[in-house]
C-alpha cells in the first residue's frame, strides 16, 4: 500500500524526458517568480509536516526549474531517506547531478533507477548519456541499444547512437543513425543539427548547410545550429551568409557569436 500511496503523489509531476541541451538557446527566466512562489508554499508545507516526502520531492523539482541544482539535491537526498524505494527520486536526482557535472554520481542514481524499475527505457537513455559524457562509449552504446529493444525505432536513442559513433570517428555509421532518427521523427532538430556537423566534418558543406537549415526551420531560436551554419557558409566563401548567421545567433544570445562580432571587423553591425 505504501508504494501505491507515494506514486499517487509522484506520478502527476513525473514526466520523463532526456535532460535537454540548454546551451543551444538562451535560458528563459520568465517563470522564475512563479516558481519561487511555489517553492515558498512547499517550504511552508515542510514546516508544518517535515516527514512527508512529497513536499521535499515537489520542492526539489521546483528548484530544478530555476536551475538551483544544489538546493534540489538537498531535497532529493531527504526524499530518498524518507522513501528509499521510489525510483522517481533517484531519476531526478541523477538529472541534478548531471547538471552539476557529477556524472559518476548520476550513473549511480540511474543504476538505482534500473534496479528498482529494470524495464524503464528512459533510465537506459539517461544512463547512456552519462556514459557518453565520460567517454565510456561502449557502455553508452549498450544502454542506447537496450532502450531501443524496449522501445523500437525511438528517435532519441537513435540520435544518441549517432553521437556515440561520431565521437569515435565512425562517421558513416553516425550518418546512418541520424537519418534513422529523422525517419522516426521528422521534427527531431537535434538529429538534423548533428547530421549537419557530421557532414561538415566530411567537408560536405552543402549537405551541412541543408541539415542545419532544417534544424533551424524546426527550432528558429536554436543558435548552435545558426552559428554552425555560419561556419559552413564561411568554408564555402559565402561571407554575407556567414555574417548574417553570426548576427542572428548574436541576437538570440549566443555568447560565441557576440564575442566574435566584438573582436572581428569582417561583419559590420
Amino acid at each position: 500500500m505504501k508504494t501505491i500511496y507515494i506514486l499517487f503523489y509522484l506520478i502527476p509531476i513525473l514526466t520523463f524526458c532526456q535532460i535537454p541541451d540548454i546551451t543551444g538557446i538562451a535560458i528563459d527566466t520568465s517563470n522564475y517568480s512563479s516558481v519561487r512562489s511555489k517553492i515558498k508554499m512547499e517550504s511552508l508545507a515542510i514546516k508544518n509536516d517535515s516527514t512527508n516526502v512529497k513536499y521535499y520531492y515537489n520542492r526539489a523539482r521546483l528548484y530544478t526549474e530555476i536551475h538551483d541544482y544544489k538546493s534540489a539535491l538537498k531535497d532529493f537526498n531527504k526524499s530518498a531517506k524518507l522513501y528509499p524505494n521510489e525510483y522517481a527520486i533517484y531519476y531526478y536526482r541523477g538529472a541534478a547531478y548531471d547538471r552539476l557535472g557529477e556524472f559518476d554520481k548520476a550513473i549511480l542514481d540511474f543504476n538505482k533507477v534500473l534496479e528498482l524499475k529494470p524495464e524503464l527505457e528512459w533510465g537506459y537513455v539517461d544512463r547512456g548519456m552519462m556514459y557518453f559524457k565520460i567517454k565510456e562509449y561502449a557502455k553508452a552504446e549498450i544502454d542506447f541499444k537496450k532502450a531501443l529493444e524496449l522501445k523500437p525505432n525511438w528517435t532519441l536513442p537513435l540520435t544518441n547512437l549517432g553521437k556515440v559513433y561520431g565521437e569515435q570517428n565512425k562517421l558513416d555509421k553516425a550518418i546512418e543513425y541520424y537519418k534513422a532518427a529523422i525517419n522516426s521523427d521528422s521534427k527531431n532538430y537535434l538529429a538534423y543539427q548533428n547530421l549537419g556537423y557530421t557532414y561538415f566534418s566530411q567537408k560536405e558543406y552543402d549537405l551541412a548547410i541543408e541539415s542545419y537549415s532544417k534544424a533551424i526551420n524546426l527550432f528558429p531560436k536554436y543558435y548552435n545550429a545558426i552559428r554552425s551554419r555560419a561556419d559552413a557558409k564561411k568554408e564555402k566563401g559565402d561571407v554575407d551568409g556567414f555574417c548574417n548567421d553570426v548576427k542572428l545567433a548574436a541576437e538570440l544570445g549566443d555568447l560565441k557569436a557576440i564575442n566574435y562580432l566584438k573582436i572581428n571587423n569582417d561583419c559590420k553591425l
